[in-house]
């Protein structure tokens, strides 16, 4: 994890698995900088604590059934995007990696 605004390197994080993609998903000034990151075989996305150097995930999320290809954040309403290589799109609430049960529209 580097901090780009200090230049200056957080921690390091060692993974037992290849990555295919990751986002950051978290509002700013949250207390967790939760990191999410797919797995490069697996429909597994797990989710880290960024600002700890902890190499065992704080959550795994399986709303997949093919290995994930893209993840997006938007802080606006709190949301996951992510697609598969079978070319599924699911969205998820950062916070509780679940299905959003409502949003207000604006």
């Amino acid at each position: 994890m580097f901090d780009v605004v200090n230049f200056d390197m957080i921690n390091m994080v060692k993974l037992d698995y290849v990555p295919r993609t990751c986002a950051w998903t978290f509002k700013r000034g949250s207390a967790q900088a939760t990191l999410a990151v797919a797995v490069e075989d697996s429909p597994e996305i797990r989710i880290y604590d960024g600002r700890s150097a902890d190499s065992k995930p704080i959550e795994v999320v399986s709303v997949h059934s093919a290995p994930v290809v893209a993840l997006a954040y938007y802080e606006g309403f709190d949301l996951v995007i992510s697609a598969d290589k079978k070319g599924m799109v699911e969205y998820w609430d950062a916070s509780t990696r679940e299905f959003p049960e409502q949003y207000e529209c604006f």
